[in-house]
């Protein structure tokens, strides 16, 4: 995905911007979450709307939350407005 210039490459590296943003400019997140949304809806072909695109951001970063402190998750949640796709672990 390109978000402001720069690829990132994975999930690991989006989900790490989305990490940074959230700590340290929350108010680019609904644009990093678009941007996010988008280049899923190219790369995936079983994604057709806009709205299922988000869906699966926000479910992605709800899932690598799980895999880190309670005050990440939280702030991940807050921030995407997003929960873990099988269980809030919050």
């Amino acid at each position: 995905m390109m978000y402001q210039g720069k690829t990132y490459k994975g999930m690991r590296e989006v989900f790490d911007e989305a990490l940074d943003i959230a700590k340290n400019r929350p108010e680019e997140a609904k644009d990093f979450l678009i941007s996010y949304a988008e280049s899923i809806l190219k790369e995936n072909p079983n994604c057709r709307t806009m709205d299922e695109a988000v869906s699966l951001a926000k479910s992605n970063l709800g899932y690598f939350s799980g895999y880190c402190s309670p005050n990440i998750v939280d702030l991940m949640y807050k921030t995407y407005n997003t929960k873990h796709p099988l269980f809030d672990l919050v």
